[in-house]
């Protein structure tokens, strides 16, 4: 189901009533498409407000002399959840890295390993407490029940990277309407995650506020239909014709201009991206680079400009992880828009078979 949100944005609940207009209309579509009734939901967060902090953690088993296991593992995510954080946060995920017991260290799974003392290196997303409050508000109004929340570039991480990007040391950058979300890998593990509150809304109203006389719809149209994020000479005399409003002139957009106008909001995405991936401390480490995804990840030469950009490998990143695609669904839903809600979806399946989050 598929709806367009004016209630949200860059990634934060500002209109209560037309989120909850958009989420009600939404579930609808789905339940009539599915066949299924729908009463519990799980929902992405993005958002400036949300932050990664790094934090080491571990506990005291009782019987040191069993063997590891899953209930081990959630009791230690569950400890993290005891953190002081500062007033108006909230906890949104704890994150284990590699795990120690006693002297052992670097597991990756310590299940089945001997102990007393057992820790993780974490990273612990937080974010504000009114925001997340607004989004379980919207839900609630519609008679369902949020079943988790999960950071967006973590669920589109699962269904676009493979285990192998994931080892290797790969970025994850979904590029969406409100924000750009970016989440690091190394060694199979979330290193970093970072919310950048410009997307592609916003190269959206460059383009408005810069050929006058256009609405947001047509600014998004010529976006999505002839926007580059590379501009290209030879093209200056190509003209984009935009009717005019309520009977005005028509409207003359050079192809070559509006690339001009993409390219220099890109170019501030990519360098914000870059000083997330810095932060993180892997920028050496990423074997695999970057996986673009998300709706930006469509604008013509965003891989040819990444690359150039950042002088790393970069590939467009399809949700096809875990994820199996009849030839209808394919044809449609087979798409980096796709990839925030359809990882969501994987999640959710994952943390039902109760495994601990990786």
């Amino acid at each position: 189901g598929e709806c367009i949100s004016i209630g949200v944005q860059r990634g934060q609940v500002i209109n209560i009533t037309r989120t909850t207009q958009a989420i009600s209309q939404a579930i609808k579509q789905a339940c009539v498409s599915s066949g299924v009734v729908i009463d519990t939901v799980v929902a992405g967060i993005a958002g400036q407000h949300v932050n990664c902090i790094h934090s080491k953690e571990e506990i005291k088993r009782k019987n040191p002399g069993k063997e590891i296991d899953n209930e081990d593992i959630r009791n230690l995510v569950d400890d993290v959840f005891s953190l002081s954080v500062p007033p108006g946060t909230q906890i949104i995920d704890a994150i284990p890295q590699e795990y120690y017991v006693d002297d052992n260290k670097d597991l990756i799974d310590p299940k089945g390993v001997i102990g007393t003392q057992f820790g993780s290196y974490f990273n612990v997303i937080t974010g504000n407490e009114q925001h997340i409050r607004n989004i379980a508000r919207c839900v609630k109004q519609c008679d369902l029940e949020m079943e988790d929340l999960i950071l967006e570039p973590i669920a589109s991480s699962c269904v676009t990277l493979d285990d192998k990007e994931l080892e290797s040391g790969v970025v994850l950058v979904d590029i969406g309407g409100g924000t750009t979300d970016v989440a690091v890998y190394y060694n199979g593990f979330l290193r970093h995650t970072a919310v950048i509150p410009i997307a592609g809304d916003v190269i959206t109203e460059d383009i408005k506020q810069v050929f006058k006389g256009i609405v947001k719809d047509d600014a998004e149209s010529i976006k999505v239909k002839h926007g580059s994020c590379i501009p290209d000479p030879s093209k200056k005399n190509v003209v984009i014709i935009i009717p005019g409003i309520h009977g005005r002139p028509e409207i003359e957009i050079s192809q070559n201009e509006l690339a001009k106008v993409i390219e220099a909001r890109m170019q501030e995405i990519i360098a914000r991206v870059m000083v997330e991936i810095e932060a993180s401390g892997y920028r050496d480490k990423l074997g695999c680079g970057i996986v673009l995804t998300g709706g930006g990840s469509l604008l013509n030469g965003i891989k040819t400009f990444t690359e150039f950009q950042t002088g790393m490998n970069v590939r467009l990143g399809y949700p096809e992880e875990k994820v199996i695609f009849n030839e209808e669904s394919k044809q449609k839903y087979n798409n980096p828009i796709y990839a925030t809600a359809l990882g969501l979806m994987v999640k959710a399946f994952e943390n039902d078979e109760d495994e601990p989050v990786m």
